[in-house]
């Protein structure tokens, strides 16, 4: 659970940051790694606990 609040909070630094791999001032290319990080968070976030019952999973 640690793991994952410390690779959302990474994760949404670097979305706020001005600095990024790719140059936001690049339209739709310089969104493309943000977009990438968002994604991969709410992934993340979305997938049950390895002990989670299965009553509760969806």
């Amino acid at each position: 659970m640690l793991f994952k609040i410390l690779i959302t909070l990474l994760g949404v630094a670097y979305v706020i940051s001005p600095m990024d791999v790719i140059p936001d001032f690049f339209l739709l290319i310089g969104w493309v790694d943000d977009a990438a990080v968002v994604t991969y968070l709410v992934r993340m976030w979305s997938r049950p606990a390895k002990n989670t019952p299965a009553h509760l999973e969806g």
